[in-house]
């Protein structure tokens, strides 16, 4: 049996080591305005970026007020993730409300937008609904991972790495999407929809969509 003395100078040695270990930094706390921003940030973000969307998946984005608890929420955040071109037009009261004051970064930066054609209300206004491309999402992607990197730099590596697989991911599928309509006929691309929120999609891809309602 080791003497009195030696057990208690290997736990002393084993409490320094243990207190000397990194310890486990939190993850970055990001929030973004409604669910396909939310898939990009984790898809990016991997574990070292806890995400929450303002806006679930089965509300409408256009009907959204944010409540005091979202407010709360931001307040608490690092980083803010919106669409921009107009689609966040709560975006001004809930930033002041919640007096945030970490990173906003506009994942539309970079995408050239579409605007409404015609003599509507609509008409001359951008149409937000840039993410119906891939190639725009390939934008919004590496929006969201500069950002990322910029407040997080130890895993700086990391989100780049990330960001290179979803891009080439994401090119992959607008060049299948490209390749199976290739056997449709320009003349029986047309599709009739509710609301008018695939402008991107059909320019992309050559396909008309007719819609009962506006942007």
């Amino acid at each position: 049996m080791p003497p009195p003395g030696s057990r208690w100078l290997a736990a002393i040695i084993l409490l320094f080591f243990w207190c000397s270990l990194p310890a486990s930094a939190a993850p970055l706390r990001a929030v973004v305005s409604f669910s396909i921003l939310e898939d990009i940030v984790r898809q990016i973000g991997g574990a070292e970026v806890a995400v929450t969307s303002l806006i679930g998946p089965d509300s409408d984005a256009h009907l959204f007020e944010p409540s005091p608890d979202q407010a709360r929420l931001l307040a608490r955040a690092q980083l803010l993730v919106v669409n921009g071109l107009g689609f966040e037009s709560w975006l001004a009261r809930l930033t002041r409300s919640a007096q945030f004051d970490g990173t906003v970064v506009t994942a539309s930066d970079g995408v050239v937008p579409i605007t409404a054609a015609g003599a509507g209300e609509d008409a001359g206004v951008p149409d937000p609904h840039a993410w119906q491309d891939p190639r725009n999402v390939i934008v919004y992607a590496g929006n969201i991972a500069r950002a990322l990197a910029g407040i997080d730099p130890m895993h700086a590596e990391a989100y780049r790495q990330r960001l290179q697989g979803y891009q080439a991911e994401l090119q992959a599928l607008d060049e299948r999407v490209r390749g199976e309509l290739a056997a449709v006929p320009a003349e029986k691309r047309r599709v009739i929809t509710s609301h008018d929120a695939f402008a991107y999609y059909g320019k992309a891809y050559g396909i008309t969509f007719l819609a009962a309602e506006g942007i």
